[in-house]
């Protein structure tokens, strides 16, 4: 692949919101991604509403109207948030571009930099479907993430029923890994989605890319205002984005009431908040068990105590996760945490560790099914996963003994404790749904 830079560059990864791909020639035709523009809006809008049996049950579900979804300000909120996150670095959303026509989009939606890992999504007009356009749109993605970005590993969730996009990831080289029930809330209901995955050891992509870096404001802006948002628009666009911004911050210091969890299929096991009197027994687990935690967790002095402390007030909101310490007697045994949703439809990840010295396997697992039937309860979660590596038994054996199904295999991922091996993806759901949809 060629890479090429006009304009000025930063040190390290371009900056997100100036990244143009291509062009690239297809079957006779011009294929570029770049930065979405507020000019793209009345080409957006027709063909979304035009395809709308094709995109809306695959997509996120909302209680807003398919038509009100598509209006001018919820364009102008779209490219405004993009580019926010572009320039963050945690996204690279991109138009799909056709000719010098818009026909769709295709983005890294997330971004994590310190694993090198991203998640994928797409659509295109329907018109386009079938002629390799998003096949060649996906391997310049691919390529720009591999070499710009250096992501080692990016994943894609796909309704089963959506047999295109399974053969469009199939066809750059995904692989399916595993199906995750009530992953994600989709044209109307919480259903179950098929998890694939690439990484630059399972297909090599062919297309020579010349990345551009914008350094003006791109000329279907400034010459075709005619299709944009009206400035008025973009201003109340703006400012509701602004708005919705601050009420997320400060949604993560509204304190979170912390309930003792009983766990009733082991007595002398007990699960609690943080509180002020676990400081020493916090910061004594990183020296005794610190190839459990996360990286970002090993360092445990006064100053992470302190943080970790005012965050476990926020409970799953705050960066760390709801911290729930798990009790042997009154011994200090091990911590599980859920965090905060990452998709739509109530789902939540967790992360547990215990001593092997004062908690076994039988143990652990009464603990993590008593904490799952809290957040179900509770938090009114519908999905709770979890990840362990597969050279670890106990864990498996716990998860398993906890009600958790296994739903595949996730591979070279970087797990909970950032060792990057395979890892046993497992999962439980809320009933009527429970253990349905394993691979």
């Amino acid at each position: 692949m060629t890479i090429t830079y006009r304009g000025r560059q930063r040190p390290g990864s371009p900056e997100l919101s100036r990244v143009i791909l291509g062009p690239v020639r297809h079957n006779g035709h011009a294929i570029r991604l770049r930065p979405p523009r507020m000019s793209d809006f009345a080409a957006w809008r027709e063909i979304r509403l035009r395809d709308r049996a094709h995109i809306e049950p695959f997509w996120s579900t909302s209680p807003v109207p398919w038509e009100r979804r598509h209006t001018a300000r919820r364009w102008a909120r779209e490219c405004l948030l993009a580019r926010a996150d572009m320039r963050a670095g945690r996204r690279y959303a991109s138009a799909i571009e056709v000719d010098g026509q818009f026909a769709g989009q295709l983005e890294f939606c997330v971004i994590d930099a310190a694993t090198g890992t991203a998640e994928s999504s797409a659509w295109i007009d329907a018109r386009l479907a079938g002629h390799g356009v998003l096949t060649v749109a996906g391997a310049m993605l691919l390529d720009f993430g591999v070499t710009a970005l250096g992501l080692v590993r990016v994943i894609a969730p796909i309704s089963p029923a959506n047999l295109a996009a399974a053969g469009l990831v199939r066809a750059l080289g995904f692989r399916k890994e595993a199906t995750m029930a009530s992953a994600f809330d989709a044209g109307g209901s919480l259903c179950d989605h098929a998890l694939w995955a690439w990484s630059p050891q399972d297909g090599t992509t062919t297309a020579a890319v010349a990345i551009e870096l914008q350094t003006e404001a791109p000329a279907a802006d400034r010459h075709a205002r005619a299709d944009s948002p009206a400035p008025m628009i973009i201003a109340i666009a703006a400012l509701r984005l602004a708005l919705w911004v601050l009420v997320r911050r400060l949604r993560r210091y509204t304190l979170a009431r912390a309930v003792p969890i009983t766990v009733t299929d082991a007595p002398n096991i007990s699960v609690r908040g943080l509180s002020r009197a676990d400081r020493d027994d916090w910061q004594a687990a990183a020296a005794a068990h610190g190839a459990r935690l996360a990286p970002a967790d090993r360092s445990r002095r006064r100053p992470e105590w302190h943080r970790a402390l005012r965050d476990a007030r926020h409970g799953m909101r705050s960066p760390a996760g709801l911290v729930l310490v798990l009790l042997a007697g009154e011994r200090y045994a091990g911590e599980i945490r859920l965090f905060e949703p990452t998709m739509a439809g109530r789902v939540a990840r967790l992360a547990a560790w215990a001593d092997p010295e004062l908690v076994d396997a039988a143990q652990l697992s009464a603990a993590l099914r008593a904490v799952a039937e809290y957040g179900f309860g509770a938090l009114g979660l519908r999905r709770i996963a979890a990840e362990a590596d597969c050279a670890d038994p106990v864990s498996n054996a716990a998860l398993a003994a906890a009600d958790f199904a296994e739903e595949g295999v996730l591979h070279d991922h970087c797990g909970p404790t950032g060792v990057r091996a395979d890892h046993r993806l497992w999962a439980t759901t809320t009933p009527p749904h429970s253990h349905r949809g394993r691979h």
